[in-house]
């Protein structure tokens, strides 16, 4: 940060809230610390009170956003870049902007089953974990997408071996087995199970049944790690388009 002339460095914790003010050799002149909805609170080097805001004009607090200070400085306000925030209230200014937390069958799509998975509460910051949570967006948490897409992978998992218990029972061709460990070399992840029904004697139509049931599960695998990849690159502050073009979707011109 530059101020006055003079050349500052942040320190900042694990919300990437500034937690001290260095100068250009490193000394502390400015510490700062937080409540847990990110009211700051500005101390001296050693730890003592400062009353008021910051002395060298630092506008960066709570997650590395700029704090606004509006009506002579009764109403401080917090802007993320799809929503305004409060830390004297702890909460959103504005309602979730997608209506609902996306579902996590893919990316942005909705489902009534998934409809408020986080909550009737449209305007709750960081499904009130602010000690750890993050939302650099005003979206969605990094930690909820985790969540979503844990339980997503364990639902495929669920849907491959209910598919697998579909196949046909097994009648002994032994001639077709080496063509079916070949064919099961492009099930991915889930070509060791595909085959253990080629050794098991299992028929070219029951090892078809294995690589068809895990060609679906991969499938679905990699939508759900693309939704994963999108939202933690939100989450590192990485623009729309960049995470779009991360995960493969292209954007075209406007109007296309």
């Amino acid at each position: 940060m530059k101020a006055g002339g003079n050349e500052y460095y942040y320190v900042h914790d694990h919300l990437y809230s500034p937690a001290a003010l260095t100068d250009t050799s490193g000394v502390v002149i400015e510490r700062y610390e937080y409540d847990a909805y990110g009211n700051c609170y500005v101390l001296e080097p050693n730890f003592a009170d400062d009353p008021g805001k910051s002395d060298y004009n630092n506008p960066y607090f709570f997650q590395g956003k700029r704090l606004d200070l509006l009506d002579a400085g009764g109403l401080e306000l917090m802007s993320w870049p799809y929503r305004n925030y409060s830390p004297y209230l702890g909460r959103w200014l504005q309602a979730e902007k997608l209506g609902m937390i996306p579902n996590d069958h893919s990316i942005n799509s909705f489902s009534p089953r998934y409809q408020h998975a986080a909550g009737m509460n449209y305007y709750e910051y960081v499904s009130s974990n602010p000690v750890i949570g993050e939302d650099l967006y005003g979206l969605v948490t990094a930690e909820r997408c985790q969540e979503l897409y844990a339980r997503r992978v364990s639902s495929i998992l669920g849907s491959f071996n209910r598919c697998l218990s579909s196949c046909p029972g097994p009648i002994s061709v032994g001639a077709e087995v080496g063509l079916c460990v070949i064919a099961c070399a492009r099930a991915g992840a889930y070509a060791p199970a595909c085959i253990v029904g080629c050794v098991g004697g299992s028929t070219i139509i029951i090892s078809s049944c294995h690589i068809m049931c895990a060609r679906l599960s991969n499938r679905d695998l990699e939508n759900a790690r693309r939704a994963r990849d999108f939202c933690f690159c939100l989450a590192r502050g990485c623009s729309l388009s960049e995470c779009l073009e991360c995960v493969g979707i292209s954007v075209g011109p406007a109007g296309r």
